[in-house]
């Protein structure tokens, strides 16, 4: 039962996503002009689309990762990764979001490695999941990261001052779908499945994902990484 639905995920997203793509491409000709003028009205509905279009597409790709992982299709494929530059990067996605709700996003880096040997892209989709899940269920105060070097391993934290998670839910918030069945946080939208990705691929590096949190101050997540797990992992795929 559970492989026919991830199938039926698979089959589903895969066919979302092509005319969803479309959507957004002819959306962004239009609103850049190339088949004539746009008035300010019409720019600011069609940024809307834009917008709107690529957080439904995000969706759609959690699906996608999660069905491959449960089908045991996901590769690994380490390569040196400076570390100020993945967090750079990430922090560029992250920032205009915390901005956006009037949110402080501090980045400490100074103990972090120079370089690890990981996959890249699954490392930056566990930060910006993380950050991106931070940013969402806090109203007020911060979001923060912080890269440390620990022995062999290398620590991400991301810590908010969001709204927190009860005690009793802490063990389930990595399971697939689990918000959607949630009602103080279904409201805040979202398929329930970034946290169970982001446990899933931080086991694909190597490593694994863990949560601290208090109702009303906030959550602080974990993510324990080898700083070069991912080549073994690699191996095994």
């Amino acid at each position: 039962a559970n492989q026919a639905k991830t199938e039926f995920l698979a089959v589903m997203s895969h066919e979302l996503r092509t005319p969803l793509t479309a959507i957004v491409g002819y959306t962004e000709l239009i609103r850049d002009g190339i088949v004539g003028g746009v008035s300010p009205p019409q720019q600011e509905m069609l940024d809307r689309i834009t917008q709107s279009s690529n957080h439904l597409l995000q969706l759609i790709e959690q699906i996608l990762e999660h069905s491959r992982i449960e089908a045991g299709r996901e590769s690994v494929n380490p390569e040196p990764v400076k570390m100020a530059s993945l967090v750079r990067e990430t922090s560029e996605l992250i920032e205009p979001l915390a901005q956006g709700k009037r949110l402080a996003f501090r980045v400490d880096v100074e103990q972090a490695p120079d370089e690890i040997f990981t996959d890249a892209g699954k490392l930056r989709q566990i930060l910006v999941n993380l950050l991106g899940n931070a940013v969402k269920f806090t109203d007020r105060g911060e979001v923060a990261l912080r890269v440390q070097a620990d022995g062999d391993q290398v620590v991400f934290t991301v810590r908010d001052t969001g709204i927190g998670i009860p005690p009793e839910a802490q063990g389930k918030v990595f399971d697939p779908f689990w918000q959607a069945e949630q009602g103080y946080t279904r409201q805040a939208g979202g398929t329930g499945l970034g946290l169970s990705v982001t446990r899933q691929l931080a086991q694909l590096l190597g490593g694994n994902v863990a949560v601290e949190s208090t109702p009303g101050q906030g959550s602080t997540f974990t993510v324990r990484l080898p700083a070069r797990g991912a080549q073994t992992e690699a191996g095994a795929l």
